[in-house]
């Protein structure tokens, strides 16, 4: 289940189309064709032939994944993902009995003397009775709607990512949640060092230095990091000579993992137009007489692949 709160329903089906359109005829169509933004670009024959080749693959894909543009805020995201476990598993409940009690913590007896009983059923556990895997993404959360009952923002998302993601959907559900954040806009300001270098660790991606609020990694297994230096005017990151890569390049961080190593950097080749990232080799594997075609050459297989 996607949830898609920057982006509308249709953006999102575009991105696909041309994402498997480029995997099948290695063909790289800007999303202005599909939106008429460029009055240059247009779909011809060809083209139009191509899209509607992707019916079958389109098809699959979306019948796997549910695209949701209309819902903002958390209680209602928790409502939708809540129906669907029910759909497909079950929520068990046991019952418990206790004596009930005044507001002052004085008993409530019955006519003869002894304590008036209550009983309610208790959360237990929940069953999965499919063979699904569920996967909810909300992309991003600093776009998710107050709610009235708390008195502010802040706490509006603090109950979402520790009672709703947390507590619910991931431990007892069983559910992956994905929760994209941006990070907060003064990392976006290039600093300094009083030398006038630039600091790239400060600008690079951090758990301080999420965006709106920071306490959301608390509730994460793990966290991921994407850091675009050519953005900065970057020209060398991780001895990986980002001036010949430009806005293809992005380095991958893991900056929390409770299920094995973090800190660790991988440096990757990115297109936004067709929505793929690759690995890029070890960055002593550029350090040749002719580094600059080996950069050139290895990206142009990659945009070309």
């Amino acid at each position: 289940m996607w949830f898609a709160l920057e982006e509308s329903k249709q953006e999102f089906f575009d991105s696909i189309m041309l994402f498997f359109t480029n995997e099948k005829y290695q063909k790289r169509l800007n999303m202005h064709i599909l939106q008429n933004v460029d009055e240059s670009l247009k779909l011809n024959p060809e083209i139009i032939s191509m899209l509607e080749s992707n019916e079958h693959e389109m098809t699959e894909f979306f019948s796997n994944l549910e695209i949701i543009d209309t819902v903002s805020n958390p209680f209602g995201i928790y409502k939708h993902c809540r129906a669907y476990s029910e759909k497909i598993g079950k929520h068990h409940y046991i019952p418990k009995q206790f004596e009930k009690t005044n507001k002052d913590g004085s008993k409530v007896l019955n006519l003869d003397g002894t304590p008036v009983i209550e009983s309610v059923d208790v959360y237990e556990r929940y069953e999965n009775t499919s063979n699904e895997h569920v996967i909810v993404v909300v992309d991003h959360i600093s776009l998710l709607s107050q709610e009235k009952q708390f008195k502010s923002w802040y706490e509006t998302i603090e109950h979402y990512s520790t009672e709703y993601c947390r507590k619910q959907m991931s431990k007892h559900w069983g559910f992956t949640v994905v929760n994209i954040q941006q990070q907060a806009s003064d990392k976006e300001k290039q600093q300094y060092t009083v030398k006038g270098d630039s600091i790239e660790d400060k600008l690079e991606p951090s758990l301080d230095g999420l965006g709106d609020i920071k306490i959301t990694q608390r509730d994460c297994h793990v966290v991921l990091g994407l850091f675009a230096p050519d953005r900065y005017g970057i020209k060398s990151h991780k001895d990986y000579n980002t001036e010949y890569l430009g806005d293809n390049y992005r380095s991958l961080s893991i900056l929390k993992n409770r299920y094995g190593s973090a800190n660790i950097k991988k440096g990757l080749l990115f297109d936004g137009a067709t929505l793929r990232f690759k690995e890029l080799p070890p960055a002593k594997e550029f350090t040749g007489f002719d580094a600059q075609h080996d950069y050139q050459k290895t990206l142009e297989e990659f945009l070309n692949s």
